[in-house]
């Protein structure tokens, strides 16, 4: 299938590693520009570099989505470089209260400023132009956490439910100016050094459970979401507008 992506303009959040990553090199690979963005920079330039070897322009642009100078000083370096961003893809995710043992506020802050309002403000910073070209797509990565009660982990399920309802809504308003918003929700990924790899070692049999309960019977990888994203941008799916797109092999059973 022709995407029709070559020469366009992706701003990528969360590239460093992941899913972000593996977006990256896939749309390098479509033959699109890139401004990539994380908090850590030598993975992010090591990101870069990769994209840089396909031939591809690219720009690392070390921020935190989730502070506002952060979001308008990565805008304005994309527009700097590119003069327009031509795609979206709102991947950051904020992990490090997890890490920390922090309480259930911190989490709810975390996922708030980064997954939600990283996403919002950014649209509000790059869809102008967009709707001024009349042509534009924005690709909001949640879960399928967001679509289900886990009864834990409150913070990330409401946060990723906010962003599939904030995508939704926005799609409705933009796609009469020819911008059209979607949604990933993605089910347990996995990669070497990822959170699954670490309870992977430290609980073996719980997760080798819940692997087993994917009817696909495995995890996914960052490279079979990112395809699903590239495609999402693309022009091949221009009649499709205000759409969460499950990948997870089959682990979300509910009926939408």
């Amino acid at each position: 299938m022709q995407l029709g992506l070559e020469g366009k303009v992706a701003l990528i959040t969360g590239a460093s590693r992941g899913i972000g990553r593996a977006t990256a090199l896939t749309l390098a690979d479509e033959g699109m520009d890139l401004v990539l963005a994380s908090r850590g920079r030598e993975a992010l330039e090591q990101v870069t570099e990769s994209v840089l070897e396909r031939g591809r322009r690219a720009v690392a642009v070390p921020a935190d989505v989730g502070i506002q100078a952060d979001r308008e000083r990565l805008v304005s370096k994309a527009l700097e470089e590119f003069e327009r961003i031509d795609c979206l893809v709102s991947n950051a995710t904020s992990l490090d209260p997890y890490y920390e043992d922090a309480p259930q506020s911190a989490l709810w802050d975390g996922h708030y400023h980064v997954d939600l309002l990283g996403a919002v403000r950014l649209t509000e910073l790059i869809a102008p132009g967009m709707r001024e070209r009349r042509s534009g797509s924005i690709v909001y990565i949640s879960s399928i956490a967001g679509m289900t009660g886990l009864g834990f982990d409150h913070a990330y399920v409401g946060i990723k439910a906010a962003l599939i309802a904030t995508g939704k809504t926005m799609a409705v308003e933009f796609a009469p100016d020819g911008v059209r918003v979607n949604v990933v929700a993605p089910g347990g990924i996995y990669e070497p050094g990822s959170d699954w790899d670490r309870m992977r070692r430290d609980y073996p049999d719980r997760v080798a459970a819940i692997e087993a309960s994917i009817p696909m019977g495995r995890f996914g990888t960052p490279d079979e979401v990112a395809r699903c994203i590239a495609f999402l941008l693309s022009d091949a799916s221009n009649w499709v507008v205000g759409h969460t797109l499950v990948v997870d092999g089959g682990q979300f059973r509910g009926i939408r």
